[in-house]
């Protein structure tokens, strides 16, 4: 049997087959550029992905630096709320030590004011008593001129 012959009877198989191999051909080329284009999604959402995790990676690093600012702003607010608290009991002392030394100057004023009014009554006396020595001199005096006269 000649090749001829041969296609000739096998002429319908052999259309089915080249039908169906150029039918696989398209198919695999399809495939292939559905291949072709995941690839290239897949390079595109690997970018995306890298994108996003130095996104991520600074994101983190801000929130560790945020982070660290409000601990050290945490930290002085505690000093602050210390030394307001050390200057609110300083006050308190400091009231407290006003109000003695009010009370040690009013007791003061009263014994200054007590000691004036006794030095005024001593200087009271003390010129009735100059008054009386000056009058006991001058009868003295006078005394004495009597004397010398009647002597």
């Amino acid at each position: 049997m000649e090749l001829r012959d041969f296609k000739q009877q096998h002429k319908g198989q052999f259309d089915q087959l080249c039908s169906d191999n150029e039918r696989l051909s398209r198919t695999c080329q399809e495939q292939d550029n559905t291949i072709k284009n995941l690839h290239g999604d897949v390079h595109k959402l690997s970018k995306k992905l890298e994108d996003s995790n130095f996104d991520l990676h600074t994101t983190k690093s801000a929130l560790r630096a945020r982070d660290e600012n409000l601990s050290h702003v945490q930290k002085k607010l505690d000093e602050f709320s210390r030394t307001c608290q050390e200057q609110d009991n300083t006050i308190k002392n400091l009231d407290g030590d006003v109000h003695k030394l009010s009370k040690k100057l009013e007791d003061s004023n009263f014994d200054l004011n007590s000691t004036k009014s006794a030095l005024r009554a001593r200087d009271e006396n003390l010129s009735h008593v100059q008054k009386q020595l000056d009058d006991a001199n001058k009868s003295l005096a006078r005394l004495q001129v009597n004397t010398r006269l009647k002597i």
